[in-house]
Order: structure tokens, then sequence, then C-alpha cells
């Protein structure tokens, strides 16, 4: 497998499907992986259980990170991520939330860019785009 992988940590599988069809809509050559949950997460980044054959579950060149989720939320995943620097990969939160304290926190826990989720189609193909440009297009930025 080539393609490059991004990681979607998200709960909601409608947000999910709308990132998706961006990504086709614009034809980027990446695979998008869902999980649930922070856990799920935590443990495809690190490659542990069901996660563990990477080239199935390849190390993403990006996470999408959802801060409201059941279990362990996003927050928690950015402090783990945070404690363990073994895993360079840039985070965007892609949240519901666009309250300034939860911004903040997000940075301040290492999250590279925090973007509040749209709810039309034409708003996600906007932030895909942005995503893209910013992060996906072989170009780091800080």
């Amino acid at each position: 497998m080539n393609e490059p992988a991004v990681l979607v940590i998200e709960d909601d599988a409608n947000d999910f499907f709308l990132l998706q069809l961006a990504f086709e809509k614009l034809i980027l050559p990446h695979k998008l992986v869902r999980v649930i949950d922070g856990e799920q997460g935590l443990r495809y980044l690190k490659g542990e259980g069901a996660f563990a054959d990477r080239s199935v579950f390849p190390f993403p060149a990006l996470v999408l990170l959802d801060i409201k989720m059941p279990r362990c939320d996003g927050f928690e995943v950015l402090e783990r991520l945070k404690e363990d620097k073994t895993w360079n990969v840039p985070v965007v939160v892609l949240s519901g939330s666009a309250l300034p304290e939860d911004k903040k926190r997000a940075r301040k826990l290492g999250a590279t860019d925090y973007l509040v989720k749209e709810q039309t189609f034409d708003g996600v193909m906007g932030i895909v785009r942005s995503i893209q440009k910013k992060w996906l297009s072989g170009k780091k930025r800080p």
C-alpha cells in the first residue's frame, strides 16, 4: 500500500463520512483510517493489538482528532502524546467546540492546529482543502 494514511480519531460516523467524501471529491491520495475513541487512537499510533500490522495500519502522516469523545477524549490523547515524545506526527484537532478555552488547552497540550467542524459539505470541503494545503502537501509547516 503506497497511500499515506491519515488517522481520524472521531466517534461520529456522519462527521467521518463527510471527511471521506471531501477527500474523495478533492482526489487526495490519502487513506483515511477511522478509530472511534482516544484509546483506539493511541493503540493505533503505538501499533498495538489489532493495529500491529503496519502494512495494513501504516503510521499516519497526520492525525485528525475530535475532542469530545467517550472513554478517552481528545485532550487525554494530546496529554499522552505530549508525555511520550516518540511519535512525531502532526495532530490537528477537528472539533465541534469553538470555545476559546478548548482551543487554548489543545494548543498547550501540543495540537498542531485547531479547526472547528463545519455543518455543511461546502464547509467541510474548505476545511479539507486547508488541511491538505497546510499538512498534506509535502511542505511541513509549524
